[in-house]
Parts: structure tokens; sequence; C-alpha cells
């Protein structure tokens, strides 16, 4: 629906938007891999997703240790501590980046998608008396 009527779904829309079924928090994730119905009280599969999680400021081991085995990664106990404090510090840093740029982005847009105020400005002069 969001490429035929050109409108996105919020992220934070209920169920549906992007942010549903995403987890970031050490003990969500922790709650998740254990029993996905603590915080997922609608089946994934029944809305066409899956869980996932975000590796940021907020990760847990739970999330890093269930993403190394994934991908068949072996860590150690000791070095596990390292990864996510880079995934942390990574995070951090990226943030304000990725912040700027997404508030440039949907100006951007938002300017697109109608006449800005200087374009109706003339416009208007044009009427006026």
């Amino acid at each position: 629906m969001e490429k035929i009527s050109g409108t996105p779904v919020p992220c934070n829309k209920a169920v549906i938007g992007l942010n549903s079924f995403t987890h970031e928090s050490g003990i969500h994730t922790q709650a998740i891999l254990a029993n996905p119905l603590t915080y997922e009280v609608i089946p994934t599969k029944l809305v066409g997703r899956e869980s996932q999680f975000v590796f940021g400021k907020h990760a847990g081991r739970a999330a890093a240790e269930w993403f190394a085995k994934k991908h068949n990664i072996n860590i150690s106990n000791e070095k596990m501590v390292d990864v996510l404090k880079d995934i942390k510090e990574m995070r951090i840093s990226k943030s304000k980046k990725e912040s700027e740029s997404f508030v440039e982005k949907y100006h951007k847009f938002l300017e697109e998608r109608g006449l800005s105020e200087k374009e109706l400005v003339k416009i208007m002069q044009r009427y006026r008396t």
C-alpha cells in the first residue's frame, strides 16, 4: 500500500509499522528469544513479519550471541563483552549523523510533495491588489 499510495506507514504504527516486532533492549531480546509471546502478543507470521533485533546502544548479550550463532561465528564469553562495547560505541557515533541526514531528507521530501513557501508567495503576488 505504501508504494501504491505514496504514503509511508509510520514506523510506530501498531502491528504493521516498521518498529513493530523490532527489539533493541537487552531484556526484550532475551525474552523474545526465550518466548516470543512475552512482547509479541500477535504472532509475527499472522501479519507477514518476523522478529527483528536492532544492534544499538541498548543491545544486549542475548541478541549478540543469537546473531553470532545464526552466522556460525564463534566468540568467547570474554570477547563478547568487547563486541557489545564496540556495537554501542559505533551506534552512538553513527546516530547523530543519521539523524541529521534523515531530517534533511524528510524536509526535502515534504518540499517536493507540494509548493515551497517561495513558490506560493510568487503565485499570490501575481494576484495581489
